[in-house]
């Protein structure tokens, strides 16, 4: 818990407090402390200092309103000044004339899952790779680790939540193999069992026997112009490297049955004449596969502005990020420029961020939608699939009637300063035109707004109990459904929720 204590005789404006460690109490010195300011509905950074040697800190002449107190430290979870439980959000300080406040905030221990990789006569697999992942589909890695020579694994480093634990592949001395098994013995995700993380804590006993089986190899000759190029080779297990000189051989051992893709591209400057060169291929590994490849330009993805209601080029409305998607995972944003943006082929997905006086209607391109890996999955609206060359285009469509949303966040009927707001489009295009779950502040007097929405029907919360609530809480929450309409704006006050007690 935080502690607070008004301190008259310090200087007016002034928060001062101590980072501690949950379970030992003992001071964590060189913690970094952020203190933000409430600005209307927004949040800006005010202050940013490190703990002292005594995990001590102080922020001084602070001028009248309203802030937020975190601190944060590798390899733990985020403590924040006023949060009920320890993965709550924070309340907000509101600081007026010669108010003084001192905060304990206690930091707890990110969690980690441990246990055993042993062969088929129970006996410890040291060397063998373990990798986590959050319960969702896509997988998605949060964490890695590597078994001692007692066959021990530690994966460290999680955030609260359910995640699957599973091998990789592997191929033995003698020639034999281990496929990816998930925890406890089990090719199948639907057999396998989830693990829960909590902080300050080990999910200990969590075992892997990996299933023995065949493994394949993987090669080819990749063509082009000469270049230096990364060879990536990716799977839902992660991804393997090679650096090569073009033309010239790759090779992959060891590889369990099952869908990979292939990206090759340049490492060096682009040449002038042609850009960035690089190849793709998608395939299914069940036998020993040679793959060759050859390197030409990124495909030229030209990007066009429309107004669904005038036709008008509306550059100015929105700014467009791309997100390369393969089995792995997905990639970093990248903001593409105005008119025209060389990607690597593969899959991206695109999303836009709208200015408040439009909302993001809808996209069409004359790339592939779909590739052939993905053909199980249902289809995402915004993903497009590029090919090795081309000159694809990709229309983005604005309108200039956003749906609006306001009202004002009550806790026992007086204004709740600060609130986090969460907004939920029910229908998954939205959500997708969205980039998901929105959140916004309430400002001083408690009123909250959204801007840039598309017409639909939305779920809306206000709590500082969640960080990133699922369609699943905010609904057991009871959370208020809003339908907006083109071009209106729609009142919905909010009672602030808070769990009930255990």
């Amino acid at each position: 818990m935080l502690a607070l204590a008004a301190a008259h005789a310090w200087p007016a404006g002034m928060i001062r407090g101590i980072v501690l460690e949950h379970t030992s109490g003992r001071p964590l010195s060189r913690s970094r402390v952020r203190l933000e300011a409430l600005r209307g509905t927004s949040i800006a950074n005010a202050a940013t200092l490190h703990t002292d040697r005594s995990g001590q800190f102080i922020f001084g002449s602070l001028p009248d309103g309203a802030y937020l107190l975190t601190a944060e430290r590798a390899g733990y979870f985020p403590a924040r000044y006023g949060q009920r439980k320890k993965t709550s959000q924070g309340s907000v300080i509101l600081l007026s004339g010669d108010f003084n406040l001192f905060a304990e905030l206690r930091m707890s221990r990110l969690g980690a899952i441990t246990g055993r990789v042993l062969d088929e006569n129970q006996v410890a697999l040291p060397g063998q790779s373990v990798v986590v992942y959050e319960a969702k589909l896509p997988l998605t890695q949060a964490g890695k680790g590597l078994s001692d020579d007692r066959g021990v694994y530690r994966v460290g480093g999680l955030a609260p939540g359910r995640y699957y634990v599973r091998t990789a592949a592997r191929l033995m001395d003698d020639g034999s193999g281990f496929l990816p098994t998930f925890h406890p013995q089990s090719a199948m995700i639907a057999e396998s069992k989830l693990v829960e993380v909590r902080l300050d804590a080990d999910s200990s006993d969590v075992d892997v026997e990996p299933l023995p089986g065949k493994l394949f190899q993987l090669g080819g000759r990749i063509q082009g112009p000469p270049a230096q190029v990364q060879v990536t080779l990716v799977s839902d297990t992660g991804r393997l490297y090679q650096s090569i000189a073009v033309p010239g051989d790759y090779r992959f051992e060891g590889l369990s049955p099952g869908n990979y893709e292939i990206f090759v591209e340049s490492s060096g400057p682009p040449p002038p004449l042609t850009g960035q060169l690089g190849a793709y291929h998608e395939f299914f590994v069940d036998r020993d596969a040679q793959v060759h490849l050859e390197i030409v330009p990124f495909p030229r993805l030209r990007l066009r502005f429309e107004d669904r209601d005038g036709g008008r080029a509306l550059r100015e409305g929105a700014t467009l990020f791309a997100r390369r998607k393969d089995l792995a995972g997905d990639g970093p944003a990248i903001r593409l420029p105005d008119s025209e943006a060389r990607l690597g082929p593969g899959i991206w997905e695109i999303s836009a961020v709208t200015a408040p006086e439009f909302y993001f209607a809808s996209l069409a391109t004359t790339a592939y939608r779909r590739s052939r890996l993905r053909r199980e999955q249902a289809e995402n609206p915004l993903e497009i699939y590029l090919v090795q060359g081309g000159y694809p285009e990709v229309r983005v469509t604005l309108s200039a009637r956003p749906a609006r949303l306001r009202g004002t966040v009550r806790s026992a009927g007086r204004p709740s300063p600060g609130a986090p707001v969460f907004l939920y489009a029910l229908d998954p295009v939205a959500r997708k035109r969205l980039n998901g779950l929105r959140v916004e502040r309430a400002d001083a007097q408690g009123v909250y707004r959204f801007t840039g929405l598309s017409p639909g029907e939305y779920l809306v919360l206000s709590t500082f109990e969640w960080d990133n609530p699922t369609e699943e809480m905010l609904i057991t929450a009871r959370a208020k459904t809003a339908t907006l309409r083109e071009g209106q704006e729609a009142a919905q006050d909010l009672e602030l929720y808070w769990e009930p007690e255990p």
